[in-house]
């Protein structure tokens, strides 16, 4: 086998798995498919947990590093 073919054989194994990978963020574009591969991403967490934002304060006032000047 020359070193032509050999480079050959391995781009075009290499080629569907590259295609794969290029691919694979648009996953997250079609809504059915992105709620059963990626929960996370489409907002579903644990039924126990409660997740809390920067602006989600005890309190009323605004906190200090939430002021844009």
């Amino acid at each position: 086998m020359t070193a032509a073919r050999t480079l050959r054989t391995a781009a075009l194994t290499a080629l569907p798995m590259l295609a794969a990978a290029h691919a694979a963020p648009v996953v997250s574009t079609f809504g059915p498919l992105r709620n059963r591969t990626l929960p996370r991403l489409s907002g579903r967490g644990r039924p126990d947990h409660i997740a809390l934002t920067p602006d989600d304060a005890p309190h009323h006032r605004p906190r200090p590093e939430s002021h844009h000047s």
